[in-house]
């Protein structure tokens, strides 16, 4: 029996952005959000319609060399979004608006300004600097003013704002050029940016300050590379040719890039595109429709134009207002499209409308080669509008319905670059399919990109299946939003996820060699071992998941929550994962069920490291025994209001200004407890597991019958002295029934001693875990069990 006694470091909590509610306040920095993002999308539209003005006064440029103008705009766009949101969630969103305000005004400068084809690309690109902060950093905002519970309506009306834009942008950029000059559709954003200064005050700072170190700028850098070879190779090939050296050469080189992208991705930290968000269903399935949809949405955006001005031969003011409807009706669609995916979800929403779309492109492919306005035009106009505002609304508000709020702005650039990126291959598949053709192969050429535009409809259509059929209620919103989190991921660590007996099992892996299970205790999930994975990973694979009914995973209203039911549940998931024998690690309650394992699974354990755990006496916290009254699940949800979690987080702001740090941090840490509850399903699954080991007089398992069972394996036991949920002379109690065991008691330390004496807690069990291999184990005849002598534990005693 080896005791061993070490101080350590207080543990210091990061802090977090208090948030409170100001529903006047929210809806104005709402409006404010929305202007810049106004700003942005008009230019777009704006762009587009004064394209031809463009071509005018560059004659000596191509047209595949100007559509840089456009595709290097949405190239930078894409490649820039994912870092300016990981910049914003972590430097600080109000900062990075400003800062993206700015050099977008500058981008508009020089793009007016220009006087060469050149010039004007590069100011595009300067311009696009500044539109890939500002769209992130702005829904970031809103965002975290908004409750979860009102984001779909926050979203749909910042989605919105892009609708109007594009609803003003073709007449007013008609005007503009036929009245001024083309170079006003970049000088109209000085005029905007004016409007939005009396209320910049409004704005406050919010970010994530647990969000991961700085962003992958080389990464970055990589998918720049990527998309643009991809561009050039689809626009270069009617010139050079489909098969020609120069274009297969661009596309090896996408190839490359895209595929050495991944790999950093995996690899990176703080990667552009992150594993873990991809990963979220609901996200990455808007997504993948969104890229798809995108890349018709762009192409029809700037085919319409083309093919007014070109075949109607209409004027850039009469093309402007021609297709102005179409972005009138998405306008009101957008609004719409938000409330009916509140109320129904995205998959009714979204499906029907990306099908109209493709309609919409039929429609338009049926024009016939001479005007016809009111008789074939404009229906398609009102079809498309309503097709484009609703697919907006719905798949906007479905790629940020699971997103939690410390990855907003990550999350939203994210969506923002997917259909960037569309949009690149959509205009640059656009140029390559026009070309350059004579008067009579115009008809024919435009309506093979129409077709085109019709089949991403139908193809998005096809993936927005996946999108969930329902809207989701707070009873089923995933634990990513139910609780906050710390961190949706860990550098290093892969989170995973299984259906195990038809429900949602979250886990986390790390590392690689022999494995090791840690069981997090009551009221926790596997991130409350992030401090110690990895050092454990450096030598083993770190195995950590959310038990049923906490965490991410699901909690089924019928499953055995014991801890047996928990510990069959590990045997399962090993048992997928192909592991026959384990190290198993357990806090608190975890320490109970990795003791349970061991006892029904004995040739699957290899050592046992249990702490501050269960199973040794009655004695527990007193609140412990309150929640295992009848009624307890109630009260806690009574004790999960908004209006709760708010004072709880404005006390631990107050105890943190007063200099009194270890009272705010038992107010956060409150506050995050409190928050687990917030689900009614998960908190009845919590409860459920809470009395199947403690009742009103205490603990009501006893693990002490059984540990004549568990003496063959080598065992750690770790507590903390100052632990007032477990106290510590548990310990004594365990020593008592295997004198084998090793104790290290952390002087200082309460109930938590993973987290407040991580390092030493890590080294400890690393070197326990990596002492000469014991013999196999045995199970024991339980004839030869010894008597049971329940040892006087009234006093701390420590061998």
């Amino acid at each position: 029996m080896n005791v061993q006694l070490n101080p350590i470091l207080a543990w210091k909590r990061p802090t977090v952005h208090p948030r409170g509610r100001d529903h006047g306040r929210e809806w104005k920095v709402l409006l404010l959000s929305a202007l810049a993002v106004f700003m942005v999308f008009v230019d777009v539209t704006i762009v587009n319609i004064s394209f031809p003005a463009i071509r005018r006064t560059f004659a000596d440029a191509s047209l595949p060399d100007l559509s840089w103008v456009l595709n290097a705009y949405n190239v930078i766009v894409a490649a820039l979004l994912l870092p300016a949101g990981r910049i914003a969630d972590r430097v600080g969103r109000r900062r990075v608006f400003f800062v993206g305000l700015a050099v977008f005004l500058l981008g508009s400068v020089m793009s007016g300004a220009a006087p060469t084809a050149a010039v004007l690309i590069a100011a595009r690109v300067v311009q696009a600097v500044g539109g890939a902060a500002l769209l992130p950093a702005s829904l970031g905002l809103v965002l975290e003013e908004f409750p979860a519970e009102r984001r779909a309506t926050a979203t749909s009306a910042w989605a919105a704002a892009g609708a109007v834009a594009a609803a003003t942008g073709p007449s007013l950029g008609g005007v503009l050029v036929e009245s001024t000059s083309w170079r006003w559709a970049f000088f109209i954003n000085l005029v905007i940016a004016i409007g939005m200064l009396p209320a910049l005050g409004l704005l406050r700072e919010t970010r994530d300050p647990d969000s991961a170190g700085a962003p992958d700028l080389f990464g970055a850098a990589m998918l720049v590379v990527a998309v643009g070879a991809l561009a050039l190779g689809i626009v270069k090939a009617p010139t050079w040719g489909w098969t020609s050296d120069r274009v297969l050469t661009a596309w090896l080189i996408a190839a490359a890039f895209i595929a050495a992208s991944a790999v950093r991705a995996a690899r990176h930290p703080a990667p552009v595109l992150e594993p873990a968000i991809l990963r979220i269903r609901t996200f990455g399935t808007a997504n993948a429709a969104f890229f798809v949809f995108s890349i018709g949405f762009y192409a029809l955006l700037l085919g319409n134009i083309l093919f007014l001005t070109q075949q109607w031969r209409y004027s850039l003011l009469e093309a402007g207002f021609a297709v102005t409807p179409a972005a009138l009706v998405a306008a009101f669609a957008a609004a719409a499209g938000g409330r009916l995916a509140e109320r129904f979800g995205s998959r009714p929403v979204v499906v029907p409308a990306l099908l109209m779309f493709a309609g919409a492109c039929l429609a338009y492919h049926a024009a016939g080669p001479r005007s016809d306005y009111l008789g074939h035009w404009l229906p398609a106009q009102i079809l498309s509008g309503s097709a484009i505002g609703l697919t907006f609304a719905g798949l906007t508000s479905a790629s940020v319905i699971d997103l939690p709020h410390t990855r907003l702005a990550t999350g939203t650039a994210i969506s923002s670059c997917f259909r960037q990126i569309g949009g690149v291959i959509g205009i640059a598949g656009l140029v390559a399919v026009l070309g350059t053709p004579g008067p009579r192969a115009l008809m024919s050429a435009f309506e093979h990109a129409w077709l085109l535009m019709a089949c991403t409809g139908a193809g998005a259509a096809l993936l927005a299946c996946g999108l969930p059929a329902r809207r989701r209620s707070s009873r089923d919103e995933p634990a990513a939003r139910r609780r906050p989190r710390l961190s949706l991921d860990l550098p290093g660590v892969a989170r995973n996820e299984m259906l195990l007996h038809g429900h949602r099992l979250v886990y986390r892996v790390a590392g690689s060699g022999p494995p090791l299970l840690l069981v997090h205790g009551m009221f926790e999930d596997s991130l409350t071992w992030r401090k110690v994975i990895p050092n454990l990973a450096r030598s083993h694979t770190v195995i950590a998941p959310d038990l049923f009914g906490h965490g991410e995973s699901d909690a089924p209203p019928h499953a055995d929550y014991s801890l047996g039911g928990h510990a069959g549940t590990l045997r399962d998931l090993l048992e997928v994962l192909g592991h026959q024998q384990v190290t198993i690690a357990g806090h608190s309650l975890g320490g109970g069920i990795a003791m349970s394992f061991a006892y029904y699974y004995p040739g699957r354990v290899r050592r046992m490291v249990l702490m501050s755990s269960g199973g040794f006496g009655r004695e527990v916290h007193p609140l412990l025994r309150a929640l295992s009254l009848p009624g307890a699940g109630r009260a806690l949800g009574l004790l999960t209001t908004r209006p709760i979690l708010d004072l709880l987080s404005w006390l631990a702001r107050l105890a943190r200004a007063a200099g009194a740090r270890r009272s705010a941090r038992k107010a956060r840490r409150l506050e995050l407890v409190l928050a687990g509850f917030g689900d009614r399903g998960q908190r009845a699954a919590m409860i459920r597991t809470l009395r199947s080991v403690i009742a009103i007089r205490g603990q009501s398992v006893s693990a002490l019958h059984r540990l004549y069972a568990l003496r063959r394996f080598p065992t750690l036991l770790v507590w903390g002295t100052r632990d007032r949920v477990i106290p510590a002379h548990h310990a004594s109690v365990a020593l008592a029934f295997h004198p084998d065991a090793e104790l290290v008691l952390l002087d200082g330390v309460g109930h938590l001693p993973h987290l407040t004496g991580s390092e030493l807690v890590a080294e400890r069990v690393s070197s326990f875990i990596n002492e000469a291999p014991t013999q196999a184990p045995i199970v024991p005849d339980r004839r030869n069990a010894p008597p049971i002598v329940v040892p006087d534990v009234t006093r701390p005693a420590y061998a």
